[in-house]
């Protein structure tokens, strides 16, 4: 499960999907572009981070080699099948992500705080990029000419461009802007919200390694015989290895730069966005104080999705 978490879930699809998702911006869109500029907040830290982050990692001998049976090839492999299958229109849209894996219905499954609190930004994230966005093409003809971003919208599902991202809203062409404002609602929800959830409960989830450990000796079981307590603790990293998952599980889940909504640089000038900002920071605050009255009843408070706790891009 840990394998999972951290190499697909964390790993592969939020350090790996922005930063496809940053590089297929620049090469379609300039600098000046309001939609990059309403996309360069999100994408801020990530290139160092994945530079300087992935070779600790993926080299031969690093981390995952030491801590992970599977290794990084094992972590690479998965990855891959893993991207066989992701859209974005499913996994990378969190309504249908969470209908996808039958964990919707909150009758159902009444406590489900990833749900509860994640569609609450998902929400305001929506309504801000929709305000930015009806700003700038307040007439289909203005979408329909701008060249640029029909660009990225064909380089969003090519292959040689992106690596063919599928379920991009629009297909490959951003002819309604409903379709161009749930792709950028869905990356900077990803960049966001989505990387926190998956990174900021590593320690917390995985911290102690014999609850889930990334390394067993031996082999697995083939049977179901019962076996002893030393033989349990034979299967387990010994106190270097162990010590080193808890050190790297805690480093990963550290903090360290601006809230949702507040930026680092401001990229964003024009004052009918800056109207669009000044109500999503006001909605930011109010989810907040909605998600601490929720942690005061909770038996187990859930406050990575906090908008106090969740940067405005991948950071760690």
């Amino acid at each position: 499960m840990l394998i999972y978490y951290d190499g697909i879930s964390t790993l592969g699809f939020t350090h790996f999907l922005c930063e496809t998702l940053c590089v297929s911006l620049h090469r379609s869109l300039s600098p000046s572009h309001p939609v990059f500029r309403l996309l360069a907040p999100h994408f801020l830290f990530l290139l160092p981070i994945n530079k300087a982050g992935n070779p600790a990692l993926l080299d031969e001998g690093a981390a995952f080699d030491q801590l992970l049976n599977i290794g990084s090839c094992g972590v690479l492999e998965l990855m891959a099948k893993r991207w066989s299958l992701w859209h974005m229109n499913v996994d990378g849209w969190l309504p249908e992500d969470l209908k996808s894996r039958g964990v919707a219905d909150v009758t159902k499954l009444p406590l489900y705080y990833h749900r509860d609190d994640g569609i609450l930004l998902h929400n305001a994230i929506f309504k801000y990029v929709t305000q930015v966005l009806k700003n700038i093409y307040d007439t289909q003809e203005k979408l329909l000419e701008d060249y640029e971003i029909q660009d990225w919208a064909e380089c969003l599902t090519n292959t040689q461009c992106s690596g063919g991202i599928k379920g991009v809203f629009g297909g490959g062409k951003f002819e309604d802007l409903d379709d161009l404002i749930k792709t950028v609602t869905s990356i900077i929800y990803i960049a966001s919200v989505g990387h926190a959830s998956a990174n900021f409960s590593q320690y917390d989830s995985y911290g102690f390694p014999p609850a889930a450990p990334l390394y067993l000796n031996g082999s697995p079981p083939t049977d179901k015989k019962e076996i002893s307590e030393k033989d349990i603790l034979s299967y387990l990293p010994d106190k270097d290895k162990t010590l080193e998952t808890m050190v790297t599980t805690h480093l990963l889940s550290d903090r360290g730069t601006n809230k949702l909504g507040d930026f680092e640089i401001q990229y964003l000038y024009e004052p009918k966005t800056l109207e669009a900002l000044e109500s999503f920071q006001k909605e930011l605050l109010t989810i907040g104080k909605t998600i601490n009255e929720r942690n005061w009843l909770r038996q187990y408070p859930y406050t990575y999705l906090d908008p106090e706790n969740v940067p405005n891009s991948i950071s760690i």
